[in-house]
């Protein structure tokens, strides 16, 4: 191989590790879910279910509110008065904790549907 050739295949090659030595990655771990169902009653006495919901996000109930149900994921699930936003439930009500049998059963006081959101416990905040 001549120098000039060398020279040639050098140039490229130099180039792309100049490119590439500066890019961080973009790719996101994989958010934490909570294995399972939950399975809820709203105010309206409708039966609803989450299957895998993800964990430490609040997550928002139908606006009729709920009264009770069944955790039957592998994570505690804490059930709140008040959605503010994914990272923000407020009043905490009841919680239930994580079951790998039939769940356990929650309910708000008086069965009245006060609740509206629900967060289920993350492992590993780094992810969620």
């Amino acid at each position: 191989m001549t120098p000039r050739m060398s020279v040639l295949l050098a140039l490229p090659v130099a180039a792309l590790i100049a490119v590439t030595s500066g890019v961080t990655s973009t790719y996101a771990a994989p958010a934490e879910v909570a294995q399972g169902e939950f399975m809820f009653t709203t105010g309206d006495g409708r039966g609803h279910r989450m299957v895998n919901p993800p964990a430490g996000k609040c997550i928002k109930l139908p606006d009729q509110g709920s009264t009770n149900g069944t955790n039957v994921t592998n994570r505690k699930a804490h059930i709140f008065a008040t959605f503010v936003s994914a990272t923000d439930c407020r009043q905490e009500l009841a919680s239930a904790e994580k079951s790998s049998g039939r769940g356990t059963p929650w309910s708000t006081p008086d069965f009245r549907p006060t609740a509206h959101a629900v967060r289920f416990d993350c492992e590993n905040p780094s992810v969620c």
